[in-house]
């Protein structure tokens, strides 16, 4: 849910996407195949070219779902 609500107001030829299943844990949290489909926390974390493009209301969005999990 995430990635969608993320990306889906950002298009661009330049830039490359790349899915992450992210869930705030490194406990058994990465794919080996960096050409999987999906990559997960620490393939994240170990990423030097990663970012997460976001509208601003996307963004208060996401501070609100995070703030409520807490």
């Amino acid at each position: 849910m995430m990635m969608e609500n993320t990306l889906k107001d950002f298009s661009s030829n330049n830039i490359e996407h790349v899915l992450y299943d992210l869930k705030g844990s490194t406990v058994q949290r990465e794919v080996k195949d960096q050409n999987a489909p999906v990559l997960k926390d620490i393939n994240y974390f170990r990423s030097h070219s990663c970012f997460i493009y976001m509208t601003r209301e996307n963004k208060v969005r996401l501070i609100d779902i995070i703030t409520k999990d807490l």
